[in-house]
């Protein structure tokens, strides 16, 4: 239960799956804590991935954090800047059609393994925002790197730089 410690305000940055972002929204509605207004994101009402800027900065306007990244496998990731209040939405290229994103020294596989693509996006969105990249910047180096370590039959979270170069290039970043 992530509750208490997303309670305290605390929280910089939060980096959860779709599924997860909607089960802290279920669990603190459930709650009846009163912390809902009229915009805020309904869990149960959630049904269209671009649901999920709603329920990114829902997230950081409940809990005070100043960035929540969703990732939502290979559909639309999105971004809440809770200081900024501004939403994005990151498109990433299907990774089996583009034969031009390769896989470095990997041999590229007929299917893709997203074991540790979360652990792998929330890895580098970290590092490179403490090297001091905007949120945004640092949010789609994760994504990249999380979709090249997809690339990669085993073992997890392995990808070659090249690839995450070169697909970070065709994500496409949205202000919404």
């Amino acid at each position: 239960d992530v509750q208490p410690v997303l309670a305290t305000g605390c929280i910089d940055i939060l980096k959860v799956n779709s599924s997860e972002a909607l089960a802290i929204l279920a669990s603190q509605d459930s709650r009846g804590d009163g912390c809902q207004t009229g915009d805020d994101a309904q869990p149960a009402a959630l049904a269209r991935p671009a649901d999920f800027a709603r329920v990114a900065a829902t997230l950081a306007a409940r809990f005070s954090i100043g960035i929540v990244a969703v990732t939502n496998g290979p559909a639309t990731a999105y971004l809440a800047d809770g200081r900024t209040k501004q939403c994005f939405a990151f498109g990433i290229p299907d990774l089996l059609a583009s034969t031009a994103l390769g896989a470095g020294k990997y041999a590229k596989p007929a299917l893709l393994n997203p074991l540790g693509a979360g652990d792998t996006c929330s890895a580098v969105m970290l590092g490179h925002l403490l090297s001091g990249a905007s949120a945004v910047d640092a949010f789609a180096a994760g994504l990249a790197a999380a979709s090249a370590s997809c690339l990669v039959a085993a073992p997890n979270c392995i990808f070659d730089l090249g690839v995450m170069r070169r697909i970070r290039d065709r994500i496409t970043v949205t202000k919404l």
